[in-house]
């Protein structure tokens, strides 16, 4: 039985502990998660694991060698400790989508299967964030978001994994469809006849954050249920 400790209040953490969770149980452990607000000691010869912050970290983790501790953004410190300690049987496969009936799921959107299929990630379990700056960096290159229903969540999430900032250039939370037209072009007549909500209006979105990057990202969706008008 392995037990993973997480902060009770950090949402960076969190997402962090059920990935390394699934990893775990990918393994052929037993897993679960407990939150806290400081760690305990646990039973003789079981692993505890504290991901993210906690008090008196230190004199915790002095007490054995079964209680490690890792940052909530440090996914090559887990994946080495975990491909020591408990190798996996096959390979992960990532498959990102919003609904699937493919392989399991570990977080919305993310799905991990143990063949790869044509529209599949070779991330070995890592979150799709940290991969991304992993290449970037590997390539020297430079990304740019767009993002309006997600209000800048996009660049929070990429911008705090160590390094990004090597890859990282600008990003640009445009809500309303009178900034998407003022700041990054987006055609009056696109939002018109296809929404704000459509292919069409990202592609504009990203293309006008090329300027910053080599390449760029752009999300637009549905996040209430008020029409603007243009």
């Amino acid at each position: 039985m392995i037990k993973i400790l997480c902060p009770l209040h950090a949402p960076l953490a969190l997402p962090l502990a059920r990935r390394l969770q699934a990893r775990l149980n990918w393994a052929g452990q037993n897993a679960s998660i407990a939150l806290l607000t400081s760690p305990a000691p646990g039973a003789a010869n079981h692993w505890q694991i504290a991901v993210g912050d906690f008090p008196d970290l230190h004199a915790w983790q002095q007490q054995s060698v079964y209680q490690q501790h890792f940052s909530a953004l440090d996914w090559s410190a887990i994946a080495a400790f975990c491909e020591q300690h408990f190798p996996l049987p096959y390979p992960i496969y990532t498959y990102l989508h919003p609904y699937s009936d493919k392989g399991e799921m570990v977080l919305p959107g993310e799905y991990w299967l143990d063949s790869p299929s044509a529209d599949s990630f070779d991330l070995q379990g890592a979150a799709p964030e940290w991969a991304l700056v992993q290449a970037l960096l590997r390539s020297k290159q430079r990304v740019a978001f767009a993002e309006s229903c997600t209000g800048g969540l996009l660049a929070e999430r990429f911008s705090a994994i160590p390094g990004a900032s090597g890859c990282f250039d600008c990003g640009l939370v445009t809500y309303s469809n009178q900034q998407k037209m003022a700041l990054l072009r987006v055609r009056r007549e696109t939002l018109l006849q296809y929404g704000a909500v459509s292919p069409q209006t990202a592609e504009e979105m990203a293309l006008a954050m090329l300027e910053h990057g080599d390449m760029a990202v752009a999300i637009t969706g549905i996040a209430g249920s008020m029409t603007e008008r243009i």
